[in-house]
């Protein structure tokens, strides 16, 4: 009978160690709040424009930060091809960003970009400045749409030709000025 009241003793004693760790850390946890935001990865993009797309507030409670929401949000700039957001003990919020590198230029009325995957971006007031080979001999490049794929052919071989010739050599890339796209033909100035 002792045996069994010892038992039950250390049992409540047990759930209520257990209760009051629970009320502690809930209690911690809300008093958690942002007080830097880490942006890491950007080179193009500045971190000013991240942190204000990301809308994250000084003094928001770490655990009401709504990740997927400031993902989402920082995704929406042209040049971030992928974002990881997560929660860094005890008051900050890193943002890790993976950025789309221009690699042709299209001049039509306005100057654009292709990057490696063809995905269209706007001319870029950036630090970083671009020595890009220009693609010509494309009559529909006024109707891209910024942020969209260019799936024809022609232009999705030329960019494969460019990315190799990078990766070959940056010099030999930095040698290509220009690259006519006509219908099934690649001509490298």
């Amino acid at each position: 009978m002792i045996e069994g009241r010892a038992k039950r003793g250390w049992l409540w004693t047990l759930l209520a160690l257990s209760a009051g760790l629970i009320a502690f850390s809930n209690y911690w946890k809300s008093s958690l709040k942002v007080k830097d935001v880490v942006i890491e990865g950007t080179k193009i993009v500045e971190k000013n424009e991240i942190l204000q797309l990301s809308q994250i507030r000084a003094g928001t409670l770490l655990y009401d930060a709504d990740l997927t929401s400031i993902q989402r949000n920082v995704l929406s700039h042209h040049y971030v091809k992928d974002a990881t957001v997560e929660r860094n003990l005890p008051s900050a919020i890193r943002i890790s960003v993976v950025e789309r590198l221009p690699l042709a230029l299209v001049n039509g009325n306005e100057v654009r970009y292709l990057d490696e995957d063809g995905v269209v971006l706007p001319h870029s007031v950036s630090k970083a400045l671009f020595d890009l080979p220009v693609l010509s001999g494309l009559p529909n490049a006024d109707l891209w749409k910024l942020g969209s794929r260019v799936d024809d052919t022609d232009v999705q071989e030329a960019l494969s030709i460019l990315s190799t010739a990078k990766l070959v050599s940056k010099e030999l890339f930095h040698f290509i000025s220009e690259v006519q796209v006509r219908r099934g033909d690649i001509v490298l100035y």
